[in-house]
């Protein structure tokens, strides 16, 4: 397995080109949102999905930590703070 930034998992099975955008406070982990190859990041917040491109900033509705994932910058690891 390629190593991933902490708080990013790939999603195991169906060959799908997912990966698991989440926040470790919790045990399991409390799941941010989703992003693939394409750069498109899936983000459901209570009634609503967003599709976004490039950069989000996110808080954790667990722990309250910001989390911010920016996949605008061209490479093949994202940014995470």
């Amino acid at each position: 397995m390629s190593s991933f930034a902490v708080g990013m998992h790939p999603r195991p099975g169906d060959g799908a080109s997912l990966v698991r955008w989440e926040c470790g406070c919790r045990q399991p982990p409390v799941l941010l949102g989703t992003y693939g190859a394409n750069g498109l990041i899936h983000i459901k917040a209570r009634d609503r999905y967003w599709h976004v491109r490039g950069s989000v900033q996110t808080v954790c509705p667990r722990c309250g930590g910001e989390h911010q994932l920016d996949l605008g910058q061209g490479s093949s690891t994202p940014a995470k703070q």
